[in-house]
C-alpha cells in the first residue's frame, strides 16, 4: 500500500507521495478483517473492513510540526451462487468437495479519510494551531 495525491484541509492542501516503507515507519496501528455468511449455500453476505492510523512528527527549527492520517475503508457485497458442480472426488471423510462454483456479485466500498496537522512552537515562537478535516465517499 502507498498513498500518492494531495491532501488537504480547510482549504490547505499538500502534496503527498508515501511509499509502503514510509508508511510502515509511521504506522501506530492498522487493522484488516473480513466476515463472510453463506445461507442455504445459494445466497452469502461478504463485509471486509480495514483501519490504518499513520502519524508522524517534523521539527523545522523552533517549529513542531506533527501529522496524523486515519483511512477507514469497508466493503460489502451480497452474491447469490448461479452454478455449483460437485466431484466426484471424496475426501477422507466421504464427503464430496464442489470442484466449480460460479457467483454473481454486487456491492459496494464506503471510504474515510480524516486528517489532522498539528503546529507548535517553542521560544520566541511559542503558537499552537490545528487544522483538520475528514472526507467520506461511496463507490459502487
Amino acid at each position: 500500500m502507498g498513498l500518492n495525491g494531495t491532501i488537504g484541509a480547510k482549504g490547505q492542501t499538500a502534496d503527498i507521495d508515501i511509499s509502503f516503507g514510509d508508511i510502515w515507519d509511521n504506522l501506530n496501528f492498522a487493522f484488516q478483517g473480513q466476515a463472510q455468511i453463506l445461507y442455504r449455500s445459494k445466497y452469502g453476505f461478504i463485509v471486509d473492513g480495514t483501519y490504518m492510523k499513520i502519524a508522524t512528527t517534523n521539527v523545522k527549527g523552533p517549529l513542531n510540526i506533527k501529522t496524523t492520517l486515519k483511512l477507514h475503508m469497508w466493503e460489502f457485497v451480497g452474491f447469490y451462487r448461479a452454478y455449483n458442480k460437485p466431484s466426484s472426488f471424496q475426501n477422507s471423510k466421504g464427503q464430496s468437495k464442489p470442484s466449480l462454483s460460479a457467483d454473481l456479485l454486487g456491492g459496494g466500498r464506503y471510504i474515510n479519510v480524516d486528517t489532522k496537522i498539528n503546529f507548535g512552537g517553542t521560544g520566541p515562537i511559542g503558537v499552537s494551531n490545528q487544522v483538520s478535516g475528514d472526507k467520506g465517499w461511496f463507490d459502487c
